[in-house]
């Protein structure tokens, strides 16, 4: 019976170290901002293309492949769209407006513990036009080397209309600390699919 007790509270034991390992292994990210365009009330998206603003073309194909693994009927941009011609507006917006995508979720780090991407006091950001928004973030990014682990990382996530190039839906979230690349991505990304699907907006 002792033995069988001593055998017991190890199972436990190495469970519970288990689950704390599982916990700490995984990022976890709060949306601390985010907004949808009050004058929609029956816009939903049937098809989205996944747009990633990062420097670092590695980094950007796992950012909007994770996008397109939560959401069904969405490609990656980087099929369509070459990183090079992101930065022209025109461009972009004769590419995907010739798709037949509806909607397209943009998704950019602005921020890294203190380590800001964003304009200079003053400089305007394009974001209710989703291709001058676009163009404008690709050209700012120029860092390869901005985004490691473990550091606090804020994201921005755009949901626009692609026939308009209107936002609809706007999120600003902090992921503290995460361990690596995938477990960031995956945690923002699965926040705020979750709070778009909850807004039936996709």
């Amino acid at each position: 019976m002792r033995e069988m007790k001593r055998v017991l509270l190890g199972a436990c034991l190495f469970t519970a170290i288990a689950l704390n390992l599982a916990a700490c292994g995984g990022a976890k990210s709060r949306i601390t901002t985010s907004w949808r365009d009050p004058t929609n009330t029956s816009l939903r998206f049937h098809k989205i293309v996944a747009i990633a603003i990062h420097p670092d073309e590695k980094v950007r194909r796992s950012m909007e492949d994770a996008m397109v693994r939560h959401i069904a009927s969405s490609v990656p941009s980087y099929t369509l769209v070459p990183y090079e011609a992101l930065v022209d507006r025109e461009k972009v917006r004769q590419i995907l407006q010739a798709t037949e995508y509806d909607g397209a979720l943009v998704m950019r780090i602005i921020n890294v513990e203190g380590e800001s991407t964003t304009p200079a006091a003053g400089e305007a950001q394009p974001q209710s036009n989703m291709f001058a928004y676009v163009g404008w973030a690709a050209s700012i990014v120029n860092d390869s080397n901005y985004l490691k682990a473990n550091k606090d990382v804020f994201v921005e996530i755009d949901l626009y209309s692609i026939s308009d190039a209107k936002r609809v839906y706007f999120s600003r979230s902090e992921t503290m600390h995460p361990h690596t690349l995938d477990a960031l991505i995956e945690s923002i990304v699965r926040a705020n699919v979750d709070l778009i699907r909850g807004d039936n907006l996709i």
